[in-house]
């Protein structure tokens, strides 16, 4: 079993757990967690990702799972765009490309309702959000987790980032997609592999 496998089975054995489901221990804090692996293991982790979605749907956890690149194409095919931007992304620098997506994709405006109807249209205990490395740099991490605290309260949400989550006194929490893009602060989500750690004690 490779490390990240022995991650992801740790992952199952806190999702399953009733403390993590009743948000026991957090407080008045949001229920976000991010779960992290390096850049070069997102093959292996969008399998696991996969494969922990199936085995917590069978255990009766209901689980909604969310790729948000694959919201961004749904997004524009909706606004009946997308064959635009692709044809015009031979056309155009790719830095007026991104802002052209940006702000069509809209985090505020956009991204976060569509998170929350898929939210209101399903029946679920926890959300998954994948997808993180291919919608950067339209989408940034940081932003999207900052406009659905207030989306999502009440059950707990598992970001998958591939990347890192460290923390440092004095200067709290830090995004570091690909391990080196800094994606500014975050300060209200716990890091699941630690969590995992924790919990397994």
């Amino acid at each position: 079993m490779t490390n990240l496998q022995q991650q992801f089975e740790n992952h199952y054995r806190v999702i399953t757990s009733a403390g993590f489901l009743q948000r026991q221990g957090l407080a008045n804090e949001v229920p976000f967690f991010i779960s992290t692996f390096s850049a070069d293991q997102q093959v292996e982790a969008e399998g696991l990702v996969n494969s922990l979605f199936m085995r917590l749907q069978t255990q009766g956890v209901d689980v909604l799972k969310i790729d948000l690149f694959e919201l961004c194409l749904e997004l524009l095919e909706q606004q009946g765009v997308l064959e635009d931007y692709l044809a015009m992304e031979s056309q155009i620098k790719k830095a007026d490309l991104k802002d052209a997506l940006v702000g069509a994709l809209s985090v505020q405006d956009k991204i976060a309702p569509a998170i929350a109807r898929k939210l209101a249209e399903q029946n679920w205990k926890v959300l998954f959000l994948c997808g993180v490395g291919r919608a950067y740099p339209i989408l940034r991490t940081h932003t999207v987790l900052s406009n659905l605290q207030s989306i999502v309260v009440s059950q707990p949400t598992v970001l998958f980032f591939p990347g890192r989550y460290t923390f440092v006194d004095g200067s709290g929490a830090s995004l570091d997609l690909f391990g080196n893009l800094n994606e500014e602060r975050y300060y209200r989500a716990f890091n699941l592999n630690n969590y995992q750690l924790q919990q397994s004690q």
